[in-house]
C-alpha cells in the first residue's frame, strides 16, 4: 500500500479514534464494576466520561471518512477503511448503550452471578488489545497482523462459550423471577456483542491483508 500525506493524516486520525474507543471501554469496565458494587454516583461520573469520548470518537470518524471521500488511499482499500472506521465506532456506541442500560434500567444482578458478569465483560473487551496490535503492525508485518486477527477470533469464541454458560446459570437460578432473568439475558447478550463487533473489525483487516497480496 502506498502512503502519501493524506494517508498519513488518516493513519494519525485512526490512532486518535482507536485511543478514544479504548477510553470508552476502560470507563465502561470501571462503571460496570461500580454498578456491581452498588456505587451509583460513580456510575453517573463514568457515564458522562463515556458520552464525552464517544462524541469525540464520532467527530474523528467523520473526519476520517471525509478524507477518504477526498481521495485518501487507493480505491482498492478505501471502502474497507471506511467500513472499518464505521464498525470500530460501533464498539464505543455499544459501551455507551450498555452504560445507559445499567444506569437507567438498573438490572438486578444477584451477588452469586456478579463475578460471572464482570468476567464476561473483561473477556469481551480483551480482543481489542489484539485488534490494536493488528493495526499497529499492518503496514510493516503482515504475518504478525494476521496472527493478531486470529487471536481476536479465538477470544471471541471464548466469549461465546462464557455467554452461553452464563445464560444457563441465569435461567437455572432458583431465586430470580423470570422478568429479571430476561433482563439479565439481554445484558449478557449485549456484553458479548462487544467482542462480536471487535471481530468484525478484525475481519476487515484480514480482507485488506489479502488484498495486499494482489
Amino acid at each position: 500500500m502506498l502512503f502519501g500525506k493524506k494517508e498519513d493524516e488518516v493513519s494519525q486520525l485512526l490512532e486518535q479514534h482507536v485511543a478514544l474507543v479504548q477510553k470508552c471501554l476502560d470507563h465502561f469496565k470501571e462503571g460496570f464494576e461500580s454498578y456491581l458494587n452498588d456505587n451509583l454516583p460513580s456510575c453517573e461520573e463514568v457515564r458522562e466520561k463515556i458520552l464525552k469520548h464517544e462524541h469525540e470518537a464520532d467527530e474523528v470518524r467523520r473526519e476520517i471518512q471525509m478524507k477518504l471521500y477526498e481521495g485518501a488511499f487507493m480505491p482498492l482499500y478505501r471502502d474497507d477503511i471506511y467500513r472499518f472506521v464505521d464498525m470500530l465506532d460501533n464498539v464505543a456506541d455499544e459501551a455507551k448503550h450498555l452504560t445507559d442500560g445499567f444506569f437507567l434500567e438498573r438490572p438486578m444482578i444477584p451477588k452469586d452471578l456478579s463475578d460471572d458478569f464482570f468476567q464476561l465483560l473483561k473477556e469481551s473487551i480483551s480482543p481489542f488489545e489484539d485488534l490494536k496490535i493488528a493495526l499497529q503492525v499492518f503496514r510493516d508485518d503482515k504475518e504478525k497482523a494476521l496472527a493478531a486477527t486470529l487471536e481476536v477470533e479465538k477470544k471471541e469464541s471464548k466469549v461465546d462459550k462464557m455467554e452461553h454458560d452464563l445464560r444457563y446459570k441465569i435461567f437455572n437460578h432458583k431465586k430470580i423471577e423470570l422478568s429479571q432473568k430476561l433482563h439479565m439475558r439481554n445484558l449478557s447478550l449485549h456484553l458479548a456483542k462487544i467482542s462480536d463487533i471487535i471481530e468484525e473489525c478484525s475481519d476487515i483487516i484480514e480482507i485488506m491483508l489479502v488484498k495486499r497480496q494482489l
